[in-house]
């Protein structure tokens, strides 16, 4: 009995040894630190278009126990501009433990342009309508996150009364993931269906464009067509006149056609031209037609004049 309680006691101490031996071994061993992140070069100058690779160019990583780890480096996240068209990107490395660490770096786009806005319609709308969402005719390109149109809002202070007519001025703005926020002061018009529904109405090809200082723009090129007193017209620059369009007639509808030839001058224009192409900015192009029963149509080409 008593060799068997000495054998117990022994084993016990013997186990006891062994655990705190391996403990302090493992303590004394175990691998405690993260990667060395190397950076060769804080700021680097990329294209909007460059992925992380490009990012991570000239970044190695270095574990004391696994060795290079380089393969393991990623983005954890970027800062929005700090300055222009500088931004921080957070760097990780990892090792087979999963320690994680961790460097920066600044990014400089060379070739970043500003949010980009284009419009599906003229920014009318008529009280008749039952819903008016004036943003689902709005649209927003950027160079970094791709089509960001989801993202547009009014400026905080916008009012716009969809049941009474009038001309409201507003800002629409979006921002994209760098921080840079795209502004377009625009004129929203709501206007009486029951008065405008026998005005004539005048379509453009575009009812948004860019250009630099300096370069003019012809606002005739952009008029696609007009409808005036029941009658579609298009644009025929050789003539300088507004014409019927042929495009869906039948044959003896063509024919009969032909026969009276009708045109209307382009002299019936009105267009005002309010943009200054010296100074950047946005700007308005105005066309107005008015027909002999004093019926007013109107649209507006916005004009951005970049620098």
């Amino acid at each position: 009995m008593r060799i068997l309680k000495i054998f117990t006691w022994l084993v016990f101490v013997l186990s006891l040894a062994a655990f705190l031996w391996y403990n302090q071994r493992y303590y004394l061993t175990r691998d405690t630190m993260g990667p060395a992140i190397t950076v060769d070069g804080d700021e680097i100058r990329i294209s909007v278009n460059d992925g992380e690779l490009k990012m991570l160019e000239g970044v190695t990583a270095w574990d004391a126990k696994d060795g290079d780890v380089t393969d393991s480096l990623g983005i954890e996240n970027m800062s929005e501009f700090i300055e222009g068209t500088t931004r921080e990107i957070s760097i990780v490395a990892f090792d087979q433990d999963d320690h994680v660490e961790r460097a920066t770096r600044r990014i400089t786009y060379t070739d970043y342009t500003p949010v980009r806005y284009s419009l599906d319609a003229p920014l009318r709308f008529s009280t008749s309508q039952y819903v008016i969402d004036i943003l689902s005719q709005v649209h927003a390109m950027d160079c970094l996150d791709g089509d960001i149109s989801s993202l547009i809002n009014f400026s905080q202070n916008s009012t716009i009364n969809v049941d009474i007519p009038g001309e409201y001025r507003t800002v629409l703005e979006v921002k994209n993931s760098a921080g840079d926020i795209g502004s377009l002061p625009v004129t929203i018009t709501i206007y009486d269906y029951s008065v405008e529904s026998l005005a004539p109405a005048i379509t453009l090809s575009e009812y948004l464009v860019y250009t630099r200082v300096g370069q003019e723009i012809d606002p005739m090129q952009y008029i696609v067509s007009m409808f005036w007193r029941g009658t579609e017209y298009a644009a025929t620059e050789e003539r300088g006149t507004f014409r019927v369009s042929t495009e869906k007639m039948s044959g003896s509808e063509l024919k009969e056609f032909r026969k009276q030839d009708p045109a209307v001058k382009l002299e019936l224009f009105t267009v005002t031209d309010y943009v200054n192409y010296q100074l950047p900015g946005v700007y308005e192009i105005r066309y107005n037609l008015e027909d002999d029963d004093g019926n007013r149509g109107e649209v507006a080409l916005i004009v951005v004049v970049e620098e």
